[in-house]
């Protein structure tokens, strides 16, 4: 197999792979999905992305400084109680 006209000419490359494919060895059959796949030949599409049930609210420095000021514990007592 030639590397160069493999990434050249694309009806070399699917023609390699056909070959790759169709052989006994399962090892040889993954390597051929996944350099398909990982050049976009495979034709699957993507499912859409999922809204997440819940999203938290976008923090504004502001805020998180009130945050901090709120739960951050105030000096009250003197040295000795």
């Amino acid at each position: 197999m030639d590397i160069h006209q493999f990434l050249a000419d694309r009806n070399y490359a699917q023609q390699m792979l056909q070959i790759a494919d169709e052989s006994e060895d399962e090892d040889l059959i993954m390597y051929a999905l996944q350099i398909s796949n990982n050049l976009g030949w495979l034709g699957t599409k993507s499912a859409p992305a999922k809204k997440p049930f819940f999203e938290l609210p976008k923090r504004t420095p502001e805020a998180e400084q009130s945050l901090l000021a709120a739960t951050t514990p105030q000096y009250i007592y003197g040295t000795r109680g």
